[in-house]
């Protein structure tokens, strides 16, 4: 490519999310290639800093929305209009983009941004937007097949697909006596087998069908595990009630809010981590991909997943990790179970998870395949 790139996202660092994690990850890969970029972000406050961004010049628009999208609107017609601008989603960013008369757009698409929904007034605006903004894109680089397959349902635009990556040097297995020393701060048994899932508690995550697959294992090995349940949300009071009713309290730890600090010790100290999300159309609710699965891998720990949306690129079965069908209690139970007692498959596939992330799915070999893909469609631009 010979012409500047120019990054558009409003979630971007020091930010934290997916969204903000993979647009540092392409800025940064460009940047290691000489390739000058520029980034077009939102003002934040220092009470939302997580992690610094890549050292590029920045141009920040206000933090407040229908100012910020005039403001982004003015300097991309004034500065970026011949510049290959990748745009965090679709909208406001590429809309406004294109609105700005920018010319080489590439808009990365997630999951849940892209789905119809229920077929309200205003779903039907946001798709028929939707089609009109993808048509007039050079490329959709969407993070995973799932969503690679659900933009080709609704462009001509050309699709390709670029597999997200994490970050290996933060997500890191710990040794032994890492493990104990964390398990001991944050108060979890040292002898236990330890199931994680850390996400928002909602109803479509799955978390209970994880607390039936555990009321349904023999009592004798239910009795040598544990389930921590980290984060907050709406589906919180239902999953307590759950695990009484379903005699399983003492197995189940409610750790609540965890810091962004912490999460990486987290993740290596649990022996295996667990989410059956579900894909909900309706309500646009779905994992596009999946980055907590990585983030689990990348730490040395299995990971348990669900096939739905993009977990299925998420984990490689036998890999690091299994799949299982949507709501199968039945099966996440025997492998629970399986792995409860056979202590070394779960240190097989945890030391399998972690050659799995330094051999092709880190944020370099993120930005090797988002490069590949700008080469190919504007390479001559």
């Amino acid at each position: 490519m010979k012409q500047r790139v120019c990054m558009v996202s409003f979630d971007y660092p020091p930010l934290e999310g997916g969204i903000s994690r993979l647009c540092a990850a392409i800025v940064d890969d460009l940047l290691l290639r000489k390739h000058p970029v520029e980034v077009v972000s939102r003002q934040t406050s220092a009470e939302q800093v997580a992690f610094q961004a890549p050292k590029t010049p920045e141009y920040r628009v206000a933090s407040k929305r229908f100012r910020a999208d005039w403001q982004l609107f003015k300097r991309l017609r004034k500065y970026h209009r011949d510049d290959i601008v990748i745009t965090g989603v679709w909208y406001p960013e590429a809309l406004i983009a294109w609105l700005a008369g920018c010319r080489y757009i590439a808009v990365l698409a997630h999951g849940n941004d892209i789905m119809h929904g229920q077929p309200t007034l205003k779903n039907r605006l946001l798709s028929w937007a939707r089609k009109y903004v993808f048509k007039r894109a050079k490329i959709v680089i969407a993070n995973s097949h799932y969503t690679g397959n659900l933009v080709k349902a609704q462009t001509d635009t050309p699709v390709a697909v670029a597999t997200l990556g994490v970050d290996e040097q933060r997500f890191t297995p710990r040794s032994n006596k890492e493990v104990a020393r964390i398990r001991e701060r944050l108060g979890f048994p040292q002898d236990s087998f330890i199931a994680l899932t850390t996400s928002r508690i909602q109803a479509y995550k799955g978390h209970d069908i994880v607390l039936a697959a555990i009321r349904d294992l023999p009592i004798e090995t239910r009795e040598k595990m544990r389930y921590v349940i980290a984060g907050r949300g709406e589906h919180l009071a239902n999953l307590t009630v759950m695990a009484e009713d379903y005699g399983i309290m003492p197995q189940v730890i409610f750790l609540g809010f965890v810091d962004e600090a912490d999460l990486a010790d987290l993740y290596a100290c649990v022996d295996a981590f667990v989410m059956c999300t579900r894909e909900e159309a309706g309500a646009k609710q779905v994992e596009g991909f999946g980055l907590v699965f990585l983030e689990a891998q990348a730490s040395g720990t299995l990971a348990i997943g669900t096939r739905q949306g993009g977990i299925v690129d998420a984990i490689d079965e036998q890999n690091g990790g299994f799949l299982i069908d949507r709501d199968d209690v039945v099966a996440l139970s025997a492998r629970l179970g399986d792995l409860i007692d056979h202590p070394e498959k779960v240190k097989q596939q945890s030391e399998l998870a972690r050659q799995r992330v330094e051999q092709s799915t880190t944020w370099r070999h993120y930005g090797d395949r988002v490069n590949q893909i700008l080469e190919q469609y504007f390479g001559n631009s």
